[in-house]
């Protein structure tokens, strides 16, 4: 007899089809965010429920039909912003798959999330909760140029940076957001993309980001590549191991994100218990053969894993950002057609209006490249920045 599980989704049915469609076993619930158009085939689900995630109180009280009618024993759930409500579901009808609503906690409120690093050998921000001004100009005055950011956010949303009091003056605070500051760490950043299973890391993927992600309207666009095998690297496999074991050692794929001063000082950023954004996907795919996606369903569903090899390949990948304004310009997919380009999407054409980037992550276009070096990784992302046109126009100019 078939289990019967409930997917909260986010995503389009491609996501979880890329490399291996991991419900074929099951009996699946979908249970679709609103905004979202649905494309699963209908013989892939037993039954679809549309919601608003912003109307939680509506959603747990509904799914007490659902479960009393379907009585799914999992849930599935692989993005971020869902995952709160996800752990709360399981917390709801005793299901004990994927996080709790503690553990999920961990990885959400970054100064709980911080919380759980006081007291070891590991490097982290001075960081407080604020509400007002006040708050950080106290913060400010005792610490320094900071960064205030969300306490749940990702992608660089509503985050700001305190180089000055008068820095404090262009800072609006959005009232249905909870924000904490803390000091500004100089250094480069990278991330660490994991999968931890039965207390072994069985994938481990270091990439360094080219340029800040705070600097995404500034640039233009956010780029990272995977590190070749060196002592630095090596030095922060071992910090992401310390990380996820103050963490709890918990089976999933994770994001970490670190600072890397001129001494190699490693300092603690931010962690999640999900798979990156941006091109992190598609460069572990291609890199590992590997969909982080796919592996974290696997150990939802409470699968054994499949052998993950090590890498053949470096990957970096590129995310260009959307301008304000009618697209008059943009290059077409048929321009890249290039061997070394294992990934490319652009999600523009002429006449299309946007509005400018709010995120790390809001992009108009997205190239994953592969090599067997850094530098030919740099060479190949400066290539696609240099050929990829996109112009605008603003709009109102066209009325």
């Amino acid at each position: 007899m078939k289990e019967t599980i409930l997917l909260l989704n986010r995503f389009p049915f491609w996501i979880y089809n890329d490399i291996d469609y991991p419900f074929n076993n099951v009996n699946l619930i979908l249970m679709q965010e609103r905004k979202i158009e649905n494309d699963f085939p209908e013989s892939h689900y037993v039954e679809c429920f549309k919601f608003d995630s912003d109307n939680e109180e509506e959603i747990l009280y509904n799914l007490e039909n659902i479960y009393s009618k379907y009585k799914f024993s999992r849930v599935i759930c692989t993005t971020e912003p869902l995952m709160i409500l996800a752990s709360k579901i399981r917390d709801k009808f005793n299901i004990s798959n994927g996080l709790n609503i503690e553990e999920t906690t961990r990885f959400k409120d970054k100064i709980h999330m911080k919380n759980q690093l006081i007291n070891s050998n590991i490097n982290i921000p001075t960081a407080k909760k604020v509400t007002n001004k006040k708050d950080m100009q106290n913060f400010y005055k005792n610490h320094g140029k900071s960064i205030v950011k969300p306490i749940s956010g990702s992608g660089t949303r509503n985050t700001y940076v305190i180089d000055s009091l008068q820095d404090i003056e262009s800072v609006n605070l959005n009232k249905t957001i909870s924000y904490e500051i803390e000091t500004y760490i100089t250094g480069d950043m990278y991330h660490i993309d994991s999968v931890l299973y039965k207390g072994e890391i069985l994938l481990c993927s270091i990439s360094k980001y080219l340029n800040s992600t705070l600097n995404f309207i500034k640039d233009g666009y956010l780029a990272s590549v995977m590190i070749e095998s060196s002592v630095l690297k090596k030095k922060i496999e071992q910090f992401n191991k310390d990380v996820l074991k103050k963490f709890g050692n918990l089976d999933g794929v994770y994001h970490l994100e670190v600072f890397v001063d001129k001494n190699n000082l490693i300092t603690f950023c931010e962690i999640a218990a999900r798979p990156g954004g941006g091109g992190i996907i598609p460069s572990i795919i291609k890199s590992y053969k590997t969909d982080l996606t796919n592996i974290l369903i696997k150990i939802q569903l409470g699968e054994e894993l499949p052998n993950i090899p090590p890498p053949q390949v470096l990957s970096a990948y590129i995310l260009i950002h959307k301008k304000a304004g009618i697209i008059k310009k943009i290059s077409t997919l048929n321009e890249f057609n290039y061997s070394w380009i294992s990934y490319k999407e652009i999600n523009g054409s002429v006449g299309d209006i946007f509005k400018i980037a709010d995120s790390s992550i809001s992009t108009i276009a997205s190239f994953t490249v592969h090599g067997h070096s850094e530098k030919d990784l740099i060479k190949k992302l400066e290539y696609i920045r240099s050929k990829f046109i996109y112009e605008v126009e603003d709009v109102i100019n066209n009325e």
